[in-house]
């Protein structure tokens, strides 16, 4: 949601040429993946909602957003790779050093139902 201080990081690494990041945020109220910049280094973000904050909707999921969809800006610098709103999330986030990989997984649950991985991926840092 601060689409103009993300897009100082992400040009920050594209113009220093870092290779490796990834943004950890969270306090949105919903789980969401994103890709971002026009091409690489590309700079990927993994986001969760505070873990009892009540869910709501992400701007997003009001309209039709699939994978890979470019949503919430027109030149396509930033693509969303999951979303998921209207339900609790958590975040898991594991460096392998042997492998040079972060892997970032994303959960989803109610109250009385058991924690379900929504969404995983892995990226060399």
């Amino acid at each position: 949601m601060f689409a103009t201080e993300t897009r100082d990081i992400v040009a920050f690494v594209a113009a220093s040429n870092i290779t490796g990041v990834v943004i950890l945020s969270g306090d949105t109220h919903w789980g969401a993946a994103y890709r971002h910049g026009f091409a690489e280094p590309h700079v990927y973000e993994c986001s969760a909602s505070p873990f009892q904050a009540l869910p709501f909707p992400h701007p997003d999921t009001l309209a039709v957003v699939e994978p890979g969809i470019k949503s919430g800006d027109d030149d396509g610098w930033s693509e969303t790779l999951f979303l998921s709103s209207m339900s609790f999330h958590y975040g898991v986030a594991r460096v392998s050093g042997a492998d040079k990989t972060l892997t970032c997984e994303i959960y989803g649950f109610w109250p009385w139902s058991t924690p379900q991985m929504l969404f995983s991926s892995t990226v060399a840092v």
